[in-house]
């Protein structure tokens, strides 16, 4: 993860240069996940 952003409700931010993929989450989420800037996700199918 290179930044985490919280938005209120139907809004948006500004692009991110050279983002590839986004992780959305419900507001709280990454921080009981005990995501931060710097993590490494992997993301797998569920089976």
């Amino acid at each position: 993860m290179v930044d985490a952003v919280r938005l209120a409700p139907w809004r948006m931010t500004r692009p991110r240069w050279r983002c590839r993929w986004v992780l959305e989450a419900e507001a709280g989420a990454f921080e009981r996940w005990g995501l931060r800037p710097g993590d490494q996700l992997e993301l797998h199918r569920p089976s």
